[in-house]
């Protein structure tokens, strides 16, 4: 062991590599930042399709823009909707259905919650009927029928967090940072909730914060030329402890003992919280 309640309520609401740490250059494409075991890999939805490289940088919106910490809200809660559909995608792989169902309830949850915010946000209607779909294929764990609407779905989350992005003025990147460094905090108590007496005994946790990690991995990927154009050393420290972290979530489901305790977990998250001010 390297020295642990279902689904976090968040009101309206990593990169992680595998394998060697490559510094890319700047510019570099998505695919040279994920390393050869990135949870994207397993999953039906590639990476760039989770959260296109068109949202990152600045945008030519001049409409007024809402408060930071709302915008910061709502992309944390796009991100952590991301989250539970890639790992409910990467459950259903493996035909765990009724571990899957939760993750996909979250999210139309979450979805009517963030669709009650007091800010100008995209249609959401395309988006619910197509997880609403989603869902009745996991309940009757239909594979057929589910992997012909998990792309759609996919693709309808997806155009909805870009056209919320491109509302928004000026580069979103330092709203980003800030969300993820929260999906990391609300990741390591998931973690922490999940263990007991070094044993897993919240599966479901496990998963969520599994989710959480891959979605700000998402995040990072996104925005890596323009985190590489601040401060590429730091971004570096950040990956390689991001890659760390990734390597106690292996599988889908739990191990049978802890790869890392919560506190190292804990530890990893508030070293990114401060190398990340940098680009706030």
């Amino acid at each position: 062991m390297i020295s642990g309640d279902r689904r976090l309520r968040v009101g309206i609401g990593v990169a992680m590599l595998a394998g060697i740490m490559v510094f890319p250059q700047p510019g570099a494409e998505a695919d040279t930042l994920r390393g050869p075991n990135t949870f994207a890999q397993v999953s039906s939805f590639a990476v760039e399709k989770a959260i296109p490289p068109a949202f990152a940088g600045p945008t030519q919106s001049t409409d007024p823009a809402p408060p930071v910490e709302m915008r910061v809200n709502i992309y944390r809660a796009f991100a952590y909707m991301q989250g539970h559909l890639l790992v409910g995608d990467d459950l259903v792989k493996e035909s765990h259905w009724e571990q899957a169902l939760p993750h996909f309830s979250t999210l139309m949850e979450e979805w009517e919650k963030l669709s009650k915010q007091p800010a100008t946000l995209p249609d959401v209607s395309a988006f619910r009927s197509e997880l609403s779909t989603l869902i009745e294929a996991v309940k009757a764990k239909h594979s057929i029928a589910y992997h012909q609407n998990a792309a759609s779905a996919q693709k309808k989350l997806t155009e909805a967090i870009n056209q919320y992005r491109a509302m928004l003025p000026g580069s979103v990147a330092g709203v980003a940072v800030i969300a993820v460094n929260q999906l990391l905090k609300m990741a390591a108590v998931a973690y922490a909730t999940s263990i007991e007496q070094d044993k897993f005994v919240k599966p479901e946790s496990y998963q969520d914060s599994r989710g959480l990690i891959w979605s700000a991995e998402l995040v990072y990927v996104d925005h890596s030329r323009y985190l590489e154009s601040v401060d590429l050393y730091r971004l570096g420290e950040i990956r390689m402890l991001m890659n760390e972290m990734k390597a106690a979530f292996p599988t889908a489901m739990p191990p049978p003992t802890p790869i890392m305790n919560p506190q190292d977990m804990n530890a990893r998250v508030a070293h990114i919280e401060q190398l990340s001010a940098v680009y706030q």
